[in-house]
């Protein structure tokens, strides 16, 4: 008796599992029916109920897959990126992360927001053209920035990206930018990226604008010599704003003796005429003594720079700088010296013979250097003695051409 139970209860047993294995696939038939049918959401539910039976955990992940595909395939690129990255290295999981973050960036893109979307394909750099996209976002940038004039801003994005990917498109658009920065006149803020694009050929123009601004500032501040060699160094035809390099060049080379006298003349070290002398008078007895001085070469110049203006004459002007006695005593021991620098100028079509140099000097040009003469009267330190400073100094080295 008791061995017809065991059997009977086996045979119960039997029966349920039979059951419930024949339940179980026809559950899984029907979830493999969902998942060809591509109902990825209700496949893996039931999947889920399915738990451990055959393969339903490999295809609870398949249906994560497919879940995140339909959301990448739908645009959803935000969620389908959390999907694919929540399975790991499932698949091409990894691959689609970055499929998404283009499909991002490539939306960015169409919708002008191009410093976003150069960020995103920043960090997928190899993926598909992510590359040119960011030369695309860069390009598409710098338009609207010289859209609104702010070509300073246009062109240092254009000159990061022509430092990193060397883009001929780059350096064109970074060159259209230069035109219009030195077209205002600001050739300080153009001159770092006018350095940057030396060696590319097609910079000859802004550089040629770049370098005939500058030779225009020095000429306007009357540094002829160095402007004529300036404009010599541009085309032959070069011509800016109405005016030429040619132009220019005559200009400077009608007046050869402002030209011969346009820079900085240092003293010359042995000449007998580098003396200062003091002369002390006794005011109510008349009586005087005086000595004599010599001055080190070197320490004294003139430096001197010559506008041409627009009748053609010319507006020489420039400082002395010179040495002179002070603090007088009855001691030639005692005598100090000063150092004073004082302006001058002179308009006029040819050079003059001698300039003066406020009230109490005159600079004369002897056609290899000038001489300064001067007289200073001082009575003020004294009630019995009247005290004249004087110096004749030659400056006839002319270490620096202007």
């Amino acid at each position: 008796m008791k061995r017809g139970r065991k059997r009977l209860v086996f045979a119960a047993v039997l029966f349920v599992s039979i059951l419930l294995t024949g339940c179980k696939g026809s559950k899984y038939g029907e979830a493999k029916k969902l998942y060809d049918s591509k109902e990825y959401a209700k496949a893996k539910e039931v999947y889920e109920e399915l738990a451990d039976y055959k393969d339903s955990a490999d295809m609870i992940k398949a249906c994560d897959y497919g879940i995140a595909r339909d959301l990448y395939d739908s645009g959803n690129y935000e969620d389908a990126k959390a999907a694919f990255a929540a399975l790991g290295e499932y698949e091409d999981s990894a691959d689609m992360i970055d499929a998404c973050i283009y499909g991002e960036a490539v939306g960015l893109f169409e919708e002008g927001k191009y410093p976003e979307a150069q960020k995103r394909f920043s960090g997928i750099s190899s993926f598909k053209d992510s590359g040119d996209y960011i030369l695309k976002c860069v390009l598409g940038q710098a338009d609207k920035e010289m859209e609104k004039g702010d070509y300073a801003e246009a062109a240092r994005l254009l000159s990061d990206e022509y430092t990193s990917s060397k883009s001929t498109d780059a350096a064109d658009k970074l060159c259209v930018c230069l035109e219009n920065i030195l077209s205002e006149g600001d050739a300080d803020t153009a001159e770092p990226y006018v350095k940057q694009l030396a060696e590319y050929q097609g910079a000859e123009k802004v550089e040629n604008i770049y370098k005939f601004i500058q030779m225009e500032k020095l000429y306007e501040g009357g540094y002829l010599n160095t402007a004529l060699e300036g404009y010599q160094k541009l085309p032959e035809d070069f011509a800016y704003n109405g005016v030429s390099a040619k132009d220019r060049i005559d200009a400077i080379n009608r007046h050869p003796d402002f030209l011969a006298v346009c820079g900085k003349w240092m003293m010359s070290p042995n000449s007998t005429e580098n003396v200062v002398s003091i002369q002390q008078d006794h005011v109510r007895t008349g009586l005087w003594d005086g000595w004599d001085f010599e001055v080190d070469g070197g320490e004294g110049y003139t430096d001197i720079c010559c506008k041409i203006n627009e009748d053609d004459s010319v507006h020489l002007f420039g400082t002395v700088f010179f040495t002179h006695a002070t603090s007088y005593s009855s001691l030639s021991a005692n005598v100090k010296f000063k150092d004073a620098t004082l302006p001058f100028e002179y308009t006029g079509n040819s050079m003059p013979s001698t300039i003066n140099v406020g009230e109490i000097g005159t600079l004369t040009y002897a056609g290899d250097g000038f001489k300064y003469e001067y007289s200073i009267v001082d009575t003020t330190t004294s009630l019995n003695f009247k005290y004249t400073a004087s110096g004749t100094i030659k400056y006839d080295n002319l270490s620096e051409k202007h």
